[in-house]
């Protein structure tokens, strides 16, 4: 297959990259280092079926690479909450923008497939659990929004054109060489860290907090089940149906790192204090909404996924970090 992969430099896309390319894959990277990282493209350079370009995705580099065999999936964007929050346009112009300029090239090359990364973030202010892909949906924060609306594109190019498409929605992905240094980490990497580097993590919420965690490899064995497969022109939750809390994921951290290294737990309305822009000008981000953000529940019904294409997260949290702590 001739795949393309946006925000190859990436967490998922990266990992994604690396799957493919092993299996003989052509795979065209494209990332312009916004949140991706040089080297793990270093790492993907060696595969001699992987092409990397340096730019965006809706360039019109990208465009040569595809036909009507070109299977796209498209991973970029800008992910970081407060980093969306903070400036709404660079928001708007990476999370739905570019994903128009690149389905315009896909409808005008005639893709056969385009595979979007979408969020379980669009459910934040969802109350049934587990929650399902019907379930009723109104996000209001700008990175949610934005990926919904994206979503709503792919179904607009669908409707009009016949594009054919899939629409997963992440829940909390994690995995090896995830990003544990920017200003607002992932949880596992973050605490991870902290203790191989005998530090003690700062936590944003009491403990109790519990969200649905999926392992990277359970992602892209879903996400090789539905390029084998016809487009469906569907939305999937990618998600375990399980949830853990946070201080049970620092307990099995703490036992596999052999440490005694407690977390200290601040007010979840501080976790965005570095985030200035939120808090100058006359209206401010309200605490109470970073409050609901930090603690908000997530459990996803993954069934429509193992219905269709008989597919189920397989790997546990305690082989999942087990995993990221042989590799690293």
């Amino acid at each position: 297959m001739k795949i393309i992969i946006t925000g190859v430099a990436g967490f998922i896309g990266s990992n994604l990259a690396d799957f493919l390319c092993k299996q003989d894959h052509n795979v065209f990277g494209v990332d312009n280092f916004l949140c991706g990282y040089q080297e793990r493209i270093d790492r993907l350079s060696f595969f001699p079926n992987f092409t990397f370009y340096k730019g965006s995705a809706q360039d019109d580099m990208v465009s040569t690479w595809m036909d009507e065999q070109t299977i796209v999936i498209h991973l970029a964007g800008l992910s970081a909450l407060p980093a969306n929050q903070e400036n709404p346009y660079l928001s708007y112009q990476n999370n739905v923008a570019v994903t128009a300029g690149l389905l315009e090239h896909c409808r005008v090359k005639g893709v056969a497939h385009f595979l979007f990364a979408s969020t379980s973030a669009v459910y934040e202010n969802t109350k049934e659990f587990p929650t399902k892909e019907s379930h009723p949906i109104s996000p209001n924060l700008l990175y949610s929004m934005g990926k919904y609306h994206a979503e709503d594109l792919i179904r607009s190019y669908h409707s009009i054109y016949k594009l054919p498409y899939t629409i997963f929605r992440f829940f909390n992905v994690y995995g090896a060489f995830q990003d544990a240094n920017r200003t607002h980490p992932p949880l596992i990497p973050y605490v991870l860290s902290c203790f191989q580097q005998n530090k003690i993590p700062v936590l944003h919420s009491n403990g109790e907090q519990r969200r649905d965690y999926i392992h990277v490899s359970d992602v892209l064995n879903f996400i090789h089940l539905v390029i084998h497969n016809k487009p469906t022109n569907d939305v999937y939750n990618v998600s375990t149906g399980t949830t853990v809390s946070v201080k049970e994921i620092v307990s099995i951290i703490q036992d596999q790192c052999n440490t005694t290294i407690e977390p200290i737990y601040r007010d979840p309305s501080l976790l965005w204090e570095k985030s200035y822009m939120l808090y100058s000008g006359v209206y401010l981000f309200p605490e109470e909404r970073m409050k609901d953000e930090v603690c908000k529940y997530s459990c996803g019904d993954s069934s429509k996924a193992c219905d269709v294409f008989t597919w189920k997260a397989s790997i546990s949290l305690f082989q999942g970090i087990q995993s990221i702590l042989e590799k690293t």
